[in-house]
């Protein structure tokens, strides 16, 4: 009977064991998500930070930022110009990376996965996240009040700064 028990307790372990692998999302177990959104991440945070730069010297500006324009204030390389996006909308800079990644999941796993590199890169800040439903989504506090304009695609990484008029 001991036999008995303790085959018993190691089939109920292994089961266990395999019945919460199971439940885990497939992000969590994908190789190349941390290296795609490693590069993504800090091209992100250096078109905020160029478009946040372009609004400052043009306070009267609204609408989609053009990237040609932002390309004089950009302080680091990050590859692909076109994968980013910018747009200034009622007292808002808005700015998201187009681009999501098959090989990271689907686009709210990608945006998800990008999103933490750039909060990494932006100290932890709430106002940067992905979109989801059209909210702005941190990954470190959840889902935000700030509703996002139609035009971000659902799953993108987002990051968000106040214009103070």
């Amino acid at each position: 009977m001991f036999g008995f028990y303790t085959l018993a307790s190691v089939v109920a372990v292994i089961a266990i064991v395999g019945a919460v692998m199971v439940s885990h999302t497939p992000e969590t177990y994908l190789p190349n998500a941390v290296p795609q959104s490693q590069t993504v991440a800090p091209g992100l945070v250096a078109f905020r930070e160029a478009a946040w730069q372009f609004v400052r010297d043009n306070p009267t500006y609204t609408g989609s930022l053009p990237s040609s324009a932002l390309l004089a204030n950009l302080r680091a390389p990050i590859g692909n110009v076109d994968s980013y996006n910018a747009l200034v909308q009622a007292n808002w800079l808005y700015v998201w990376a187009g681009t999501t990644s098959p090989a990271i999941g689907s686009s709210v796993q990608s945006g998800r996965i990008i999103a933490e590199e750039a909060a990494k890169l932006s100290d932890g800040s709430r106002l940067v996240g992905y979109n989801v439903g059209g909210f702005l989504v941190s990954p470190a506090y959840g889902t935000s009040t700030i509703a996002l304009p139609t035009s971000i695609p659902q799953g993108a990484p987002v990051v968000v700064r106040p214009l103070i008029p």
